[in-house]
């Protein structure tokens, strides 16, 4: 039973660290809201980026959404995910750049990510305040964006 409760468990590391974190998901989807003989508007909605500078596999697949060559770009936040992701986030953002967008920030664009103990999660919802806060540049991030 130990045996197979670690098997278990070595298998969903291997997937969450090796697998799931690179598995960027597109989804599309067709809404005919619009007049007939309208012209279609490609709207390219992106949240939880959580980027760090070394994610060069995010930053390309990023990247490539500009061949999607949406009209308008919608962030819903979350775009940090590292005191210095501001580069990987140009790096992946760049090819966006003059399509007209909005965006929010998210909690992770305002204070920067720690490591926490995971069984905590078994405990219930985190408390704010919980340890010490440190903020991350989210006036370089409007500035850029």
């Amino acid at each position: 039973m130990v045996a197979a409760a670690g098997i278990a468990g070595a298998a969903a590391a291997t997937w969450g660290f090796g697998i799931e974190r690179h598995l960027y998901t597109l989804r599309q989807h067709t809404v005919a809201i619009l007049p007939p003989r309208t012209d279609p508007i490609r709207i390219l909605h992106l949240s939880d980026v959580h980027m760090a500078p070394w994610q060069g596999r995010k930053q390309a697949w990023l990247a490539s959404l500009a061949s999607l060559r949406p009209d308008l770009v919608i962030n819903t936040g979350d775009n940090l995910g590292h005191q210095d992701a501001l580069r990987g986030i140009k790096a992946g953002f760049a090819g966006l750049a003059g399509v007209p967008g909005l965006y929010v920030h998210g909690s992770n664009d305002i204070v920067a990510p720690r490591p926490r103990n995971w069984l905590k999660y078994f405990a219930g919802p985190s408390e704010p305040g919980e340890g010490p806060v440190e903020t991350l540049n989210t006036g370089a991030l409007d500035e850029y964006f």
